[in-house]
C-alpha cells in the first residue's frame, strides 16, 4: 500500500511530492498542521480536527481558500487511493511561497 501526498490538490507518491523552497512553512515555520488518526479507513473525530485547523489558521491570521468540506474530500480521496486502513493523516497549511522576508507579503496564496 503506497504512502501518498497531496500538495495543492495534486496526489503523488510521497517521494515525488514537491513544495517550493521559498514556502514560508519551510523558511519560517509559518504554517499550521493537524494530525488525524485513521482506524479501519475512518478518520477519528475528523470534524473536530478540521474545526481546530480553522481555529489555528484564524489564530495566525491566515485565510486559506479551502473549505472544511474540500479538506474532508481530499482526506477521504487520499485514504481511498492509498488503501491504508490504519494510518495517520497529516495536514499542513503554510502561508505559501514568497521571496524571503520576515514581513508577511500581501497576496500570497496558502
Amino acid at each position: 500500500m503506497p504512502e501518498i501526498a497531496c500538495v495543492n490538490g495534486k496526489f503523488t507518491p510521497i517521494d515525488e511530492a514537491v513544495v517550493s523552497v521559498e514556502d514560508r512553512g519551510y523558511q519560517f515555520g509559518d504554517a499550521v498542521y493537524e494530525a488525524i488518526a485513521v482506524y479501519g479507513g475512518r478518520p477519528f473525530l475528523l470534524e473536530r480536527h478540521l474545526a481546530r485547523l480553522q481555529r489555528s489558521l484564524h489564530g495566525i491570521a491566515m485565510e486559506a481558500e479551502v473549505s472544511n468540506a474540500d479538506i474532508e474530500s481530499l482526506v477521504h480521496e487520499g485514504l481511498r487511493r492509498s488503501g491504508i486502513p490504519d494510518a495517520i493523516v497529516y495536514l499542513q497549511v503554510s502561508r505559501g511561497a514568497a521571496p524571503r522576508s520576515h514581513v508577511i507579503p500581501k497576496g500570497i496564496r496558502p
